[in-house]
């Protein structure tokens, strides 16, 4: 378990996810290309709501399970009709959307 991060390591945090996105640096694993199609959205639809999660989006940080370990960030935005979404990124080459979907 994490130490939730300040508000400096959050903003940081999304100054360089908003790099990574706008520099073409993010890789869609699998689960998260479901939970795409689940919406019907597109690559550029994902794309612009990366660009828009904010601090007051934060959830918490996980820690990852894979070998190449490190923190896995959790963002839930408000969706339209009220409900959230699930945003799981990592840092690596870039940024690694690993998970996204309604909750």
């Amino acid at each position: 378990m994490h130490v939730p991060p300040s508000s400096d390591q959050l903003a940081s945090f999304l100054q360089r996810l908003r790099r990574a996105v706008t520099e073409g640096r993010v890789e869609i694993r699998a689960y998260a290309v479901e939970g795409m199609r689940d919406l019907e959205w597109t690559a550029e639809d994902l794309r612009l709501q990366l660009l828009e999660l904010a601090v007051e989006d934060f959830l918490r940080v996980e820690d990852s399970t894979t070998p190449q370990g490190g923190v896995i960030w959790v963002f839930t935005p408000e969706f339209w009709d009220g409900g959230h979404l699930w945003i799981r990124l990592v840092e690596r080459a870039g940024i690694v959307v690993i998970s996204f979907h309604r909750g």
